[in-house]
């Protein structure tokens, strides 16, 4: 399954979970309930540039934003899958932002 995460801004990340994932799921059910866990994002640009993984924070999920979808799978199946925005509470270093960035459009 393509992932579709993106960095909206310096502050705010669309992310998706895993498949397949309700809004029912345990983890989806932890991160409604943020207020009582530390959420700490690391990301990497992509599996071509390697292994390292880079740390972007600490985020809260917006909670409004949380929705459960079906993404269709390379052979027409669909799984479910829960989106939602988090936000990070310091934004991104404005370095590491622009390289994750850099040829994403």
């Amino acid at each position: 399954m393509a992932y579709e995460d993106e960095l909206i801004d310096y502050s705010t990340m669309k992310w998706f979970t895993k498949s397949p994932r309700t809004m029912s799921s345990p983890e989806v059910q932890k991160l409604m309930e943020a207020e009582k866990w530390h959420v700490r994002v690391f990301a990497k640009k992509s599996d071509n540039e390697g292994t390292e993984f880079y740390y972007l924070g600490e985020v809260k999920p917006v909670k409004e934003s949380i929705i459960e979808l079906e993404k269709p799978l390379q052979n027409g199946e669909k799984k479910k899958v829960v989106e939602m925005f988090l936000k990070f509470s310091e934004p991104i270093d404005v370095n590491l932002y622009r390289y994750l960035e850099a040829g994403q459009e």
